[in-house]
């Protein structure tokens, strides 16, 4: 087929779809449609994941600090995502990890007058997935 005929043959089929209101409906509202039921289908929210939470403290820290510190614990703490579990060193912390008893470890470093530092490190041989089921929800 010589390129002029196809161009010829993809215009009269593209005339023929915009004149057809059915068939550009089907063709617009169908994956839109689709999206939606799967968006809403598969929309599971992990709950409960388990957090080894470790704060590094600076030797004599302002009080400021222990405030930002602790508002920050608290908004972790208060969300129904997260199970959370204070240690007091890196290597529980780690145990923890490898044992499977926490999901990731969350290190919150004090500097002298603010936090210096939030690290997160997290099990990626051991992903959030296998705690979401898509037909009962999450796993209890």
């Amino acid at each position: 087929m010589k390129p002029d005929h196809l161009r010829i043959s993809a215009l009269m089929e593209l005339r023929r779809m915009v004149q057809d209101r059915r068939r550009m409906l089907i063709l617009i509202l169908g994956p839109v449609g689709i999206c939606l039921i799967f968006g809403f289908a598969f929309h599971h929210s992990p709950k409960d994941i388990d957090l080894a939470l470790l704060v590094e403290r600076f030797p004599h820290p302002t009080p400021s600090v222990f405030t930002d510190t602790a508002r920050l614990i608290d908004t972790i703490d208060r969300t129904d995502r997260f199970a959370v579990t204070r240690v007091y060193s890196l290597k529980e912390a780690f145990r923890r990890l490898s044992r499977g008893r926490a999901r990731a470890i969350v290190v919150i470093q004090e500097g002298r007058t603010k936090l210096q530092a939030i690290r997160v490190i997290v099990d990626v041989v051991n992903p959030l997935c296998p705690i979401i089921d898509c037909h009962s929800g999450p796993k209890t």
